[in-house]
């Protein structure tokens, strides 16, 4: 939860606990206490001699005015602005968020956390809950799916599917148990990636692992938290990885260990279903009857069984990518 910040007015041991056993790893902590919440967990501390400096990292703005808010949106673009709203007005928040500002709303309870996250339907790019209500955060805590971006999911039509040969495939297995809903998106380009299925289904022949999804090859892109993607050659044990289900939900998951071997490769061809896009975008996935995909009107379908006009989810970008971020240029991959 790098986006959420717990904000410790004193050294409430009760509150910090609750925090840290939420996920909360950054607090922005009045002077005098930062060593208290260093003795309970490694931390990163906001404030007076810490980690995080009011002005370098962040700025903090009240708003009370509209020159407030002018003073935020300038701000805002350069560093994470800090917000407090005393009248609990949604108005200037909307301004900032349409206006491109880095806003970090403090909120006093998970409620307005939720509704934080929701605001334009793309939401603030962080929250600091500032409370004493320990119940409160543990209520906050409940909410698995709070700051998750939610995914357009589109129908993928499959074109083709060939045998290509040897390669380094990847599984990602993480820290959390997946259900038969859930998964992880992957492309050869970020541009069109599908939904795999995580190995939650039960299987005569191998043992389910609902932690894993065996996703593709090590140079097959992968979304990433705050809008970004990664190779999947890139990642490893402690980073995180977008998991998503078939609605579109997403959320964040650690990862515990990333598996490579060579495997026999399956090349998938496919473009979007509906709309005039005649684009084709592939991907590797390993020839298992285990690698499953969603169909887009339900269940799911084994790469063995896969045929040419099988409908599949996934989801499109017309961005491109530079270093995982988006950039607006000709870029063509193929």
């Amino acid at each position: 939860m790098a986006n959420i910040w717990y904000r410790a007015r004193e050294f409430h041991q009760e509150c910090i606990t609750s925090a840290l056993e939420a996920g909360i790893s950054i607090f922005l902590a009045e002077d005098g206490i930062a060593p208290q919440i260093r003795a309970l967990a490694k931390v990163t501390i906001a404030g007076q001699g810490g980690d995080l400096e009011l002005g370098k990292d962040y700025e903090f703005v009240q708003i009370k005015t509209k020159a407030d808010e002018e003073k935020a949106a300038l701000l805002g673009l350069r560093l994470p602005v800090i917000l407090e709203t005393p009248d609990w007005e949604i108005i200037p928040i909307e301004n900032l968020i349409a206006a491109g500002a880095r806003v970090y709303w403090t909120v006093p309870d998970a409620t307005k956390a939720k509704l934080a996250f929701e605001i334009l339907e793309k939401g603030v790019e962080g929250i600091v809950l500032d409370t004493t209500n320990a119940a409160e955060i543990r209520k906050f805590a409940s909410l698995t799916t709070i700051g998750s971006e939610k995914i357009a999911l589109e129908k993928c039509e499959i074109l083709q599917i060939e045998n290509v040969g040897m390669g380094d495939r990847v599984c990602v297995d993480t820290a959390t148990y997946m259900n038969q809903d859930q998964g992880i998106l992957a492309g050869n380009s970020s541009g069109g990636m599908l939904l795999v299925q995580s190995e939650s289904n039960e299987n005569p022949y191998v043992a389910s692992r609902p932690f894993r999804v065996n996703l593709s090859a090590v140079h097959a892109y992968t979304p990433q938290p705050q809008g970004k993607t990664t190779y999947l050659s890139e990642l490893k044990a402690g980073k995180k990885v977008i998991v998503v289900n078939r609605h579109g939900q997403s959320e964040e998951a650690i990862i515990g260990r990333i598996k490579m071997e060579k495997r026999p490769m399956l090349l998938v061809t496919f473009r979007k279903k509906d709309g005039n896009d005649a684009t084709v975008y592939s991907l590797l996935l390993q020839n298992a009857e285990t690698v499953r995909l969603f169909k887009s009107d339900s269940g799911v379908v084994s790469v063995a069984n896969l045929n040419p006009g099988d409908i599949v989810l996934g989801t499109f970008d017309e961005v491109g990518r530079h270093f995982g971020m988006k950039v607006k240029e000709t870029i063509q991959e193929k």
